[in-house]
This record gives structure tokens, sequence and C-alpha cells, in this order.
């Protein structure tokens, strides 16, 4: 059912169809519409809203973190879906991504128009592209509402250039969820690209010694996946030392503790599993579903609606708050937002919210930094987000898939995702590679990444073992970019414009050649103070030279 196209006009409209009777309020507003209203019955899978496609390259994103944000041609791209493997982690409806390359989540960019959601709340909403129209959905499990529930609401933003489309776009989502995070945007240093999951407590003693190296500013120092005993048993294995010691012995060299675990993911081989196998997601048949295969085994989602499997969340938590950790990085947040049976009759994005809720409150006064999380339903929960795939020590431009763990991709997808900075959480574009030995980034592969992550003002790790030698000099030259406001232009293409007004060192003109793997930052000859101003409504205002 379609509750209307884009020839709208102001007011209310009841429609009553099939199982489901809708009221929806349209309004015009400075940048186009704004669509709201409620739903009563069972909507199903709701489209909302259908758009002629005119021009054949649109702007898509996917639901969660790592996956891509991209420009695509209708003409030319070609995807293939291959990955069954954790097919979840690409989209809630993997059956529906693999009929149509042409998929894009809560919003979308065709025809100098963004249509786009500010919430998801309890539905899936989602556009596709088929017999040349964009088709906006709301996908809400089959879930019946016995009285009123919110639509979720949507905008369209007329005649605005990409960037600023995205830009106001994410200001409405921030206003709409009345977002707010931590004002700390940390630096520091994470285990993973060096260790993988050979991280012992001897490497994280050796990297605590030699990390005091004067000037590297590290404020957090992360362990990641590798202290665990099991995905699911979250308490450390025979290579480390009790919690309350592994981040008494951060803390003593003046960092925050940080610590890794993928709270709504529970192995078969764990023993929470055969404990309590009542307590993942199922199927219709009540097995439980399957919902990946990473390390090395099948991985099942905590069913968060058992209140026995809440009361374990949320004394899991507070266990490592006790213990001292402050700087939470809690991954595949996507498993929490399967469809599947669970103890409560609720969406998975009602469940989803309900667990990130239970970890937000439990957790006050911690950093929590979301990663593979669906990007809408988590503006609120989480003070900083990872926002593209994994980096890695390699940078590969040529590639068909977009999903791909490399540092070009990650690089790119952060560079897109600019837009909710600072406005939604800070950003993360996954950590600086700068080690000299035991790579195969090349120098110049290493300064874009870098530059770009200060120039961002993004969240800044490194994830090196400090042993090897380290282009320290880059590191502190990424340091010195942050701090400052940054408007970018011509984000879809690889050749970037990023204006900075107010870093430490002032204010800046960088232009970055993500294929030449070129970076030129120089010294604005504007040199008028900035001052960026949100409204409340949105809309950005730049007020230059002495202001009040």
């Amino acid at each position: 059912m379609r509750i209307f196209d884009l020839r709208i006009q102001e007011g209310n409209v009841l429609t009553t169809t099939g199982n489901c009777k809708i009221n929806v309020r349209t309004d015009r507003t400075f940048y186009g519409f704004s669509i709201s209203g409620t739903l009563e019955g069972r909507p199903g899978r709701l489209e909302v809203c259908r758009l002629p496609v005119e021009d054949k390259t649109l702007l898509i994103n996917n639901w969660q973190s790592w996956g891509p944000i991209r420009m695509v041609n209708l003409a030319r791209t070609r995807y293939s879906f291959n990955n069954t493997r954790c097919e979840y982690s690409r989209h809630p409806l993997p059956w529906l991504l693999r009929q149509t390359p042409f998929l894009s989540d809560y919003f979308i960019y065709v025809n100098n128009t963004l249509l786009g959601f500010l919430s998801s709340t309890i539905g899936h909403p989602f556009f596709v592209v088929k017999e040349n129209h964009v088709i906006g959905y709301v996908e809400y499990f089959q879930q019946e509402f016995e009285s009123p529930a919110p639509l979720e609401k949507m905008v369209i933003i007329e005649g605005l250039p990409l960037e600023k489309a995205l830009e106001l776009y994410a200001s409405l989502v921030r206003e709409e969820n009345r977002t707010s995070f931590s004002t700390w945007n940390p630096v520091g240093w994470c285990s993973w690209y060096q260790y993988y999951g050979k991280l012992t407590w001897t490497d994280v003693m050796e990297n605590l010694e030699l990390s005091k190296k004067p000037g590297m500013g590290y404020q957090v120092f992360q362990i990641d996946d590798s202290w665990q005993k099991d995905i699911g048993d979250w308490e450390p294995n025979e290579l480390f030392p009790p919690l309350e010691e592994m981040a008494s012995s951060i803390a003593s060299h003046g960092y925050a503790p940080g610590i890794w675990l993928a709270p709504f993911s529970v192995a078969e081989s764990s023993s929470v599993f055969k404990s309590h196998p009542e307590w993942v997601v199922k199927c219709e048949d009540g097995s439980p579903l399957l919902v990946c295969q990473n390390w090395g085994k099948k991985i099942y989602a905590l069913d968060v609606t058992n209140p026995e499997a809440s009361r374990w969340l949320i004394g899991l938590f507070r266990k490592i708050l006790d213990a001292g950790f402050r700087y939470l990085k809690i991954d595949f947040l996507f498993m929490g937002a399967v469809p599947g049976v669970r103890y409560k009759n609720v969406t998975p994005v009602e469940a989803y919210r309900s667990g990130l809720s239970l970890i937000r409150k439990c957790t006050e006064g911690a950093f929590l930094l979301g990663c593979g999380a669906p990007l809408l339903p988590s503006v609120g929960y989480v003070d900083g987000m990872r926002v593209g795939p994994d980096t890695a020590p390699v940078y590969h431009m040529n590639t068909n898939d977009p999903f791909e763990i490399n540092a070009y991709n990650a690089l790119k997808n952060a560079i897109m995702r600019h837009f909710t900075h600072g406005r939604w959480w800070w950003n993360d574009p996954d950590c600086l590679l700068l080690r000299l030995e035991d790579t195969h980034l090349d120098d110049s592969a290493r300064r874009i990444y870098a530059i770009a992550t200060g120039a961002l003002d993004c969240i800044l790790m490194e994830s090196d073992a400090l042993s090897l030698p380290i282009d320290r000099e880059l590191w502190l030259e990424a340091l010195s970019l942050r701090g400052g406001t940054a408007e970018l232009e011509n984000i879809a293409e690889d050749e970037i414009k990023i204006r900075i007004y107010g870093s430490k060192k002032g204010n800046l003109e960088i232009e970055l050649d993500l294929r030449k793997k070129d970076a030129r930052v120089k010294v604005s000859s504007d040199s008028l103070p900035h001052r960026t101003v949100v409204r409340k409504d949105g809309r950005h205002f730049h007020y230059y030279g002495k202001v009040g």
C-alpha cells in the first residue's frame, strides 16, 4: 500500500486498507516536506512513497555502520551478493538485498532530492529502486498494533547539493531524537590491527610501557577481541589476569581503560548458550536462529526481551564498569536487530533499542563506541560510532565489493558519513596504522588516512605494536589538525576538498585525492574567524569575523 507519491498536498489524510488504518500528516517546510502520522492494525511492509527516477546516479546507504554509503549508477553498477556466512550483517532482510543491489536504508539522494526517515523506533525504513522508481518502505515485520503507533517520520529535502542535504538531514534526525552524547572526542591506542586474536597480556604490558613517549597524547588504551573465554562468556581467559587487574594496570599509566565485547553475540560453544539456550533469538520452529558464522563457530543473537537475559546483560556491564573500564567498544551490534522469534512480541528494531537502552543506562559515565551497528536506531544511545568497514594494512581501490575490508573503503566511508559527526555521535573512521614494517601500506596511504582523520576531527586511535618503527611525525600532524569544523565538497568523488575552520592550526584548505593517495594541506587565505550555529529547525548559519 502506498500512502502518498511526491505530488503531495499539505494536511491530514486518513487511509484504511486491508488490516491497517493510517493517519498521515503532511506539512510544507523551508526545506521541502515533513510527513508524520500514526497507524493501527497490521501494516506489514508499508509502501510510503514512490518517486520517478530521472537521474541514473544516486546515493545509497547500508543499514549498519560497517556497510557502505556510495554513489551508484543504475546503468553500470553491478554487485554480487556472495556472503552467506554473515548475510544479516549486510541487511536485516538479506533475501531482499539479494534481489536488488539498489537498496538504500534510512535515506536516499536522487534527482537533487533527499528522501529520509528521521527515526527507526519500531520499523525498519528503506528504499528500493525498481521499474525506474524509488520506492520508500517501512518494514514492520508482521507486528500488529492494537492502539495507534507512530509512523516513522520522513522528510523530503529539495534542491540542495548532496553535502548540504546530508548535513540538514543529520540535524533534523538529531532534533527529532533529542540526541545527546559525550563531549569527549577520544584519542588512544587499540590492540586489534596489530595482534588481532593473538593478543596476550604480555603484549599489553609491553605496549603500555612503550606508550609513554612524549607527545603521543593517548587518552585511551583499549584491549580488543582476544581477552575473553568465548563469545558470550565475557570473562578473561587463561592468558589474561582478572578484569580489575587489567583495568588498574592501564589506569596506572594514566589512561582510560578500554575493552572490546560483542554483547548481543552468543557462540554455540559458550557456557552461556549451553546453560541457557532459551536466551537466544529463535526460528519459527523453535530452533536457535543462526545469524552468522565467525570465530570458526556458529553465532546466535541474544534475546534481550527475555527477562533473565536482560538481567544477565545488565550484570555484565556493571561488572565491567565496577572493574574500572571507562571506554567500551561494543561490536557486532546488528546481531540484536535480526528478525526472529523472541520472548516478547516486538519488532527487531524495538528489541535492539531495548537492549541498547539497557546498556546505556547501566554504563553511565563510560564512553560507548558502537560498531557493526544499525545506524538510525542507535542515535542517542552511543557516544561514538564506527562509520565504515574495518581498515587493514592494505589499500585497494579497484574492488567490486563495497564491504571489502581495506583502508580505502574505510576512509571513503568516513568521508561520506562525515555528516553524522558531531550531530549523532563522534565518528570513528577506524584506527591509523602507522608502522613502517609488517604492513602493505605505503607512505602515501598512511598519510592520506591520517590527514583525513585529523582534519575531520574524528576519534583518533592508533593500532600498532609500539616496538616497531612508527611514523610518529604523521601521528603528531593528525593530532594538530583536530578541533575544527569541516565543510566538504565532492564527497562522492575520489578528489575531495575540505575547508577547516578553527583547528589547532587555524583555518585550513585540504585537498584529498584518494586514487592517487595524495593529501595537500595549506593555511587558508580566509583568515576570518568562523562560527557555525545550528538552529532548532536544523538550519546551519555560518558567521565570519568578530561575533558576539
